[in-house]
């Protein structure tokens, strides 16, 4: 009878130390926030990233025709900037009927679904946890009416144009000269236009008037001739039959009755003629 003998071989015992736990749990940990960030990017496939905003309405987890629809029934009255022009101490307020001046929704609602799908893949993870964590906030761009505007700055500097005049002498008056005002008006345009770019909701904006200095003309020679003859000139006789009176204007009165807005009426010098006051309205 034969009997067969085991040799029983040692068991080795694997013994565990907290470090192999600490790479076990870090490991899980990984692919847990691996499955979140799936579970997350899966979720917002043709939605915008949850936190993101339109002028503080959130449309996160929207798509973009909600966000559309939602932005079209809250913000029916935005508030829209306040425009006004300047010039020397006045100042014009351009309204947003006056400009028609607008908010484009459908460029807002795109810009908030481009917010983490641009750059890097590490810059869109940034900006996505950005806008879950804090929130970000778009402002709708405002539309303007440029010719709309244009015709507004047009009224501003029909009030504020002033042509150049040179001085000039009629007799013994003199009429001093000025130095003229023109409007640019395309360059006022534009810089309105630039000015709205970078506005926030409800703000006043305020943009100086482009304006171009005229210089003064020389003034006018005087010959010698038109002095002799503006020395000579004879005084105008005037007469009142109704009450027997009379008075001659010298040249200098007569001169500055003519540029008057009411100068009474004369014949040419050597002449009378009668002269009635006119009625006063009551």
């Amino acid at each position: 009878m034969q009997s067969t003998l085991r040799m029983e071989r040692p068991r080795t015992r694997i013994r565990r130390t907290p470090g192999d736990f600490a790479v076990l749990f870090a490991g899980i940990c990984v692919l847990a926030v691996l499955g979140l960030l799936l579970g997350w990017q899966v979720w917002h496939i043709n939605r915008i990233y949850s936190g993101v905003t339109v002028a503080g309405v959130p449309v996160g987890g929207l798509s973009r025709a909600e966000a559309l629809g939602r932005l079209t029934q809250t913000l029916t009255r935005y508030p829209l900037p306040t425009l006004s022009v300047e010039y020397g101490g006045r100042q014009w307020p351009i309204t947003g009927d006056h400009a028609r001046v607008r908010t484009d929704l459908l460029a807002a609602v795109n810009r908030a679904y481009l917010v983490g799908r641009q750059d890097t893949p590490v810059e869109r993870l940034a900006a996505q946890m950005a806008a879950a964590l804090g929130g970000t906030d778009i402002a709708p761009d405002v539309l303007i009416d440029a010719a709309q505007l244009r015709y507004a700055v047009e009224q501003i500097a029909a009030e504020v144009q002033t042509p150049a005049r040179a001085p000039a002498q009629m007799g013994a008056v003199v009429v001093p000269g000025q130095p003229g005002v023109e409007v640019d008006v395309e360059a006022t345009v534009q810089a309105l236009v630039a000015t709205l770019e970078g506005r926030a909701p409800g703000q006043r904006l305020s943009t100086p008037l482009a304006v171009v200095q005229l210089p003064m003309p020389a003034p006018l020679p005087t010959t010698a001739a038109q002095t002799e003859t503006d020395t000579a000139a004879p005084s105008l006789l005037l007469r009142d039959s109704r009450y027997g009176l009379e008075f001659a204007l010298d040249p200098a009165m007569l001169q500055s009755i003519l540029v008057s807005d009411n100068p009474p009426q004369a014949d040419p010098p050597g002449r009378t003629r009668s002269i009635w006051p006119r009625a006063t309205r009551a």
